[in-house]
């Protein structure tokens, strides 16, 4: 399920969807958020993300939120056939990437849809480039 975005076909977005898959989906909890996960026949995965009031007041929060679960779904392989809804609890809010990360995946392998043999190895950064948050050795000037 890697791949540049979640195409409209790879999305959860009639109403019905998300209605059967509260009622006859599995379910998976996490401090962080609630997976529903169930069988669709199709030979891709369809995402669903629930966000609510409950979870943050203010838009701009829940839209975040709902856009790093968007962002952990698309970089994570999961076996072709399921529809997969994310439901976030208030937790989430507070969540580092790493820890939202780690709960879905988490959830994922608990419902069984994770698809293990597909899990992209994490890369080393290039020569020249600095990872977020690392620092960078002091020049000592020019030479010469």
């Amino acid at each position: 399920m890697v791949g540049q975005t979640l195409g409209r076909d790879q999305r959860l977005r009639r109403q019905s969807d998300f209605q059967a898959l509260r009622e006859r989906g599995i379910s998976r909890a996490h401090p962080l958020l609630v997976l529903r996960a169930a069988p669709n026949g199709l030979p891709y995965a369809r995402f669903g993300f629930i966000v609510s009031r409950r979870v943050a007041l203010r838009a701009v929060v829940r839209n975040r939120t709902r856009r790093r679960m968007r962002e952990i779904a698309r970089r994570t392989p999961v076996h072709t056939g399921w529809d997969l809804l994310f439901i976030a609890r208030r937790a989430v809010v507070q969540a580092r990437f790493a820890d939202l990360r780690d709960a879905m995946r988490d959830v994922e392998q608990r419902a069984g849809v994770l698809d293990h043999g597909e899990m992209p190895e994490p890369r080393a950064p290039e020569s020249g480039t600095v990872e977020p948050g690392a620092t960078r050795p002091i020049s000592q000037g020019r030479e010469g």
